[in-house]
């Protein structure tokens, strides 16, 4: 079987993965169920794995077909749904810097390792605090960036985000 029909074969599955770790986000190094749900995973499909790394990472070894190739490729995956308290206390430091340069003109640039939940989380978050209204926010950042704001828990923050003020907590 070619790769792209066993990936086709497999789409309903993976489909529900997605789902079922969406539905259930934890906070960072916390995510205690979804690095178990990756471990049996890879077990499940052959992978061998390491478990513990950074306390909940979770790392899978695929060799090549050589087995002998010296190349590596790494994939990084961020399993934690949510900012932490490091996130709300660097927000509070530099948000308001963030809307007075906004405010005088200048154009900002997000982005969050990559993930399109994080980064659009922070810009609905910075158009909520500017007076948006929390769905019109995400509305509008998933149609700047489709599939931003990824899971249930991210739209939840952006719309408890309401009346906060420019770098406030979340708390």
């Amino acid at each position: 079987m070619h790769l792209l029909d066993s990936i086709v074969s497999e789409a309903a599955q993976l489909t529900a993965i997605r789902r079922d770790l969406h539905a259930h986000p934890e906070l960072c190094f916390k995510e205690e169920r979804t690095s178990e749900m990756v471990a049996n995973l890879l077990k499940r499909w052959g992978i061998p794995f390491h478990t513990g790394l950074g306390k909940t990472g979770v790392v899978g070894v695929i060799k090549g077909r050589l087995g002998h190739s010296t190349r590596a490729i790494g994939l990084r995956a961020d399993m934690d749904a949510l900012p932490d308290q490091r996130f709300e206390n660097a927000w509070a430091a530099a948000g308001p810097e963030i809307h007075q340069r906004i405010q005088g003109g200048e154009k900002i640039l997000i982005h969050c390792r990559g993930g399109l939940g994080r980064t659009g989380l922070v810009a609905g978050l910075i158009l909520v605090e500017r007076g948006c209204a929390p769905r019109d926010a995400i509305q509008q950042v998933r149609a700047a960036r489709r599939g931003a704001i990824e899971t249930v828990a991210q739209e939840c923050y952006v719309l408890r985000a309401k009346g906060r003020q420019p770098g406030e907590s979340h708390e």
